[in-house]
């Protein structure tokens, strides 16, 4: 029998690299030049760094923020980024209680 319990912070690390890779790529999709937004350079440090940490988590977070602001006519209107999106607000909280900001 096994003895794994659902560990639903793990979980929300998980999703959150998936999100991270997806908003990148989404970003790069649509909008140019995609290395001059926060959100790809935020996420893209999460993905190097060899663990995420509170600064770097705190970061996306800011930048998303300011992307949704900046951007929320392409975010309504492309559906991939829509969902990346909605997705990181949706484990927003979990993240932020991992890691205490």
């Amino acid at each position: 029998m096994s003895t794994a319990e659902y560990n639903p912070a793990a979980d929300a690390l998980s999703e959150f690299k998936i999100m991270l890779e997806d908003i990148i790529k989404q970003v790069k999709l649509l909008l140019d030049p995609p290395g001059e937004f926060q959100i790809v350079k935020a996420a893209q440090k999460c993905l190097d760094a060899p663990k995420l940490n509170k600064a770097l988590v705190k970061k996306v977070y800011e930048a998303l923020g300011k992307f949704i602001d900046d951007h929320n006519d392409v975010i309504h209107e492309n559906e991939g980024l829509r969902n990346v999106v909605e997705g990181m607000c949706g484990i927003e909280d979990t993240m932020k209680e991992i890691f205490n900001i």
